[in-house]
């Protein structure tokens, strides 16, 4: 689905061997369809946009990093949220 826009942006992907972990399948593809998306949209006019998908072992836990070298949020005109306050929110509807 994002092929076309990865293609338009030039952006770069790099991603890490991922784990095979237990979740919701439709729940996990719209999380990395939004972070790869956002990525894509808030890409920096001065940089071509490069993507890293990184995993690391936390305990019995993987976290996976999603990062980019796009535009910061505190620098998008646009972007009044509260980033704690969705990070509470979405957490609570994991579980």
């Amino acid at each position: 689905i994002l092929q076309s826009d990865i293609t338009t942006s030039g952006a770069e992907i790099t991603c890490a061997q991922l784990p095979e972990i237990k979740g919701n399948p439709t729940f996990l593809a719209q999380l990395f369809y939004n972070l790869l998306s956002n990525a894509i949209h808030y890409q920096s006019p001065e940089n071509k946009l490069e993507i890293n998908v990184l995993c690391r072992q936390q305990g019995p836990n993987w976290v996976i990093d999603v990062a980019d070298n796009g535009l910061r949020i505190e620098n998008i005109p646009d972007a009044n949220l509260s980033i704690a306050g969705n990070h509470a929110r979405n957490s609570a509807d994991i579980s």
